[in-house]
This record gives structure tokens, C-alpha cells and sequence, in this order.
């Protein structure tokens, strides 16, 4: 795994050769965590070991479906993010545990409660916004976001105008400035035709 640590030094947005061997390798681990459904990212490839009912309905949202393959690190692209998914309720619980233990690596941040994004330190969709703003020339204060999960918080409090999900917990709600209907709701639409009838677009 020298080629991650190499493209690692160059490029800031890739995880460590320490966090993959730690969170790949399920040797050392319980029987009951290797249930978990791993998922790496490239910028170019997804990646998985099973198509579970879980990665499957993740699949129909974003549109894109994963590459099936027993190796997860197949090609030299560093990875630059891993998604730990299980099923709802008991099971996890156990991705509480984990987030702590990759800490001092990576950033570990929810966005399901059974969805677990580890991703390099320093990244979140906060900065993603800072960027995008600066690109099109944009002031923060001139930018809404939306938002559901617990990794949408930062960008929630830096946005000009933080727009939370009806359906979003109540720690995401507190970051917000407004409250839209829920994504069953067509919530998004409900706030872009607030956005309008305020005048603020």
C-alpha cells in the first residue's frame, strides 16, 4: 500500500495507508462487526464487496451503482473516502463506537444514522461550500444550503442562509436558520419557492 501513502503526500483530500489497513483489515474484529457493508470511494469508482438491500437503496438515490469486487483498493487511485453502512437500528449502534476510534486519522461524521463517512481530517462540505462560493465569485452570505444529515451541519452554519430537511434531527434543525418540509414532502422545492416569494433569488 506504498502508492497511498505516496499519493497521500501529494494530494490532502485521500485517506492514510493507517486508516484503510485499520478499517479494510476485519481480522481483528468481533464476528458481529464484519456485518458492516464497506464502501471506498475514488474520485472515479465505487466500490464494494456485496450488493446488500442497503447499498442497494443507496444506489437508487445517488443513481450510480458500486463496482462489485472483492478488492477494494483496485487500482492506484488513493481513496478519498470510506462509507460504513449497516442495517437500521441495533446493528448501528456499533458505528457510535467505531466513529470514536477513528478520530485521531480521519473525520468520521454520519449522514444516516446507519451511514458512517470517514473521510481525511479537514474535510467536510463546509469547505466544499467555501470553495464552490469562491469559484463563482460568490459571498457566503449570498448562499443557501440544504441540508439532513449530521455531516451537513458546518455547511448549514456557513452558509449566508442554513435550510434544514423536515426530516432532519433535531441537532441538524438547531444549526439552521430555516425549516423546510421533509424530503417526502418535496421539501427542497418547498424552500427554493420560499427562497422566491422572499425575494432572495
Amino acid at each position: 500500500m506504498n502508492w497511498i501513502q505516496n499519493r497521500c503526500d501529494q494530494e490532502m483530500y485521500c485517506l492514510t495507508s493507517g486508516i484503510l489497513r485499520l478499517q479494510l483489515d476485519l481480522s481483528w474484529q468481533p464476528l458481529w462487526l464484519t456485518t458492516l457493508n464497506q464502501n471506498v470511494f475514488t474520485p472515479d469508482v465505487w466500490r464494494a464487496r456485496t450488493l446488500t438491500k442497503e447499498i442497494q437503496a443507496e444506489s437508487d438515490i445517488i443513481e450510480s451503482s458500486p463496482l462489485i469486487t472483492q478488492d477494494l483498493l483496485g487500482d492506484d487511485q488513493a481513496p478519498n473516502k470510506i462509507l460504513l453502512i449497516t442495517s437500521e437500528g441495533e446493528p448501528a449502534k456499533v458505528l457510535r463506537t467505531l466513529a470514536s476510534s477513528f478520530l485521531s486519522m480521519s473525520t468520521a461524521t454520519f449522514s444516516k444514522p446507519n451511514y458512517l463517512e470517514i473521510v481525511p481530517i479537514g474535510v467536510d462540505k463546509a469547505k466544499a461550500l467555501v470553495k464552490l462560493a469562491n469559484s463563482l465569485g460568490l459571498e457566503l452570505s449570498q448562499v443557501a444550503a440544504l441540508g439532513d444529515g449530521q455531516n451537513d451541519m458546518e455547511m448549514l452554519r456557513e452558509a449566508g442562509l442554513g435550510i434544514a430537511m423536515g426530516n432532519a434531527s433535531d441537532a441538524v434543525k438547531s444549526a439552521a436558520d430555516w425549516i423546510t418540509g421533509t424530503n417526502d414532502e418535496d421539501g427542497v422545492a418547498q424552500a427554493v419557492r420560499r427562497l422566491v416569494s422572499s425575494g432572495l433569488i
